[in-house]
């Protein structure tokens, strides 16, 4: 899992991760916690971090996008059934190198 480190308080974070072990929800759930406190520039931050994700779950279809991220994240196979199609192989690399780099 994505894990967050607090340094002193919770103004100042970073993401680490270790192989296999990706989960975008865990920075989503803080981002909403963060924004329910009050505390918009730490979830402004979360964020501006997952923008680049939010694009990929729904550049062609949803719910292939948003599964395409769960296989990526080893959660579920890459399954569907018609009508749903997967994502094309070029956007299932964007979503693999977005998750990598995640």
């Amino acid at each position: 899992y994505i894990i967050f480190v607090f340094i002193n308080d919770l103004s100042s974070a970073s993401l680490r991760s270790t192989k296999n072990e990706y989960n975008i929800s865990k920075p989503f759930s803080d981002m909403i916690r963060f924004a329910m406190a009050g505390d918009f520039s730490m979830a402004k931050r979360i964020n501006d971090l997952l923008v680049e994700a939010y694009s990929y779950m729904y550049e062609e279809n949803n719910p292939a996008g948003v599964k395409a991220f769960m296989f990526e994240q080893e959660i579920i196979q890459n399954e569907l059934r018609l009508p749903l199609v997967p994502v094309s192989e070029g956007l299932q690399k964007k979503i693999h190198s977005f998750v990598e780099r995640f």
